[in-house]
């Protein structure tokens, strides 16, 4: 089943995304026990008005360690700027097509 495929952004994730928020601020090993206890492979980094600064996955983290990036550093020292992200009510082609360019 690939319901990604069709319908719109916003319609496809089924967990609660607000639960994986992090500030730069936090360590990256908070951000290593998020992930784990979310399930959700990721977390957002948020500025304190809740705008979005990157991404931070277990990948981006455990490529920061290798760096010499200590687990007691802030997600900033991690964290995926810049993501590319879907429009609520995109469709999922544009999305996609999108993801493609990029």
């Amino acid at each position: 089943d690939r319901a990604w495929d069709s319908g719109e952004a916003g319609t496809v994730m089924t967990h609660d995304w607000r639960a994986t928020l992090l500030q730069p601020s936090a360590l990256l090993r908070d951000a290593l026990e998020l992930i784990n206890r979310t399930g959700l492979q990721f977390a957002l980094v948020v500025d304190g008005d809740g705008i979005l600064l990157g991404t931070l996955s277990d990948g981006d983290i455990r490529r920061a360690l290798l760096r010499g990036v200590e687990l007691s550093s802030p997600v900033s020292a991690a964290v995926h700027p810049n993501p590319l992200v879907a429009r609520e009510g995109e469709s999922m082609a544009t999305c996609v097509e999108r993801m493609r360019q990029k």
